[in-house]
């Protein structure tokens, strides 16, 4: 909790052309936490040969209160009309919060309201 969650990967692309990938983060019961793609954010791949291409995204000061979740990734075509490959993995969050929830939002106590 806290720390900087890296997720590399290569992704293979029968179509020679770079694929769509989607990450997202689902709770262990199924629950969406949250998803993006690199055309969301306008983010470029590197191609590594024809059918490769390698991927990064850095979740900064992950902000996910501890507990198990899935970490999924997939390879779409550009149309995201075919599904290429898919990944889930586990991992779990460690921390010492006993906020409740799936994240922690930034907040502060006001001392004396008026």
């Amino acid at each position: 909790m806290g720390e900087d969650l890296h997720i590399q990967g290569v992704a293979y692309s029968p179509e020679k052309r770079a694929p769509v990938i989607a990450i997202s983060i689902v709770r262990v019961n199924g629950i969406p936490v949250y998803g993006t793609t690199r055309e969301f954010d306008g983010a470029q791949i590197a191609q590594i040969d024809s059918h490769h291409f390698a991927f990064e995204l850095v979740f900064e000061g992950l902000s996910l209160l501890p507990g198990a979740y899935f970490l999924r990734a997939h390879a779409m075509d550009t149309e995201g009309l075919r599904l290429f490959d898919t990944l889930s993995i586990e991992f779990v969050v460690k921390g010492q919060s006993r906020e409740s929830g799936f994240c922690r939002l930034p907040h502060y106590w006001v001392d004396s309201p008026n």
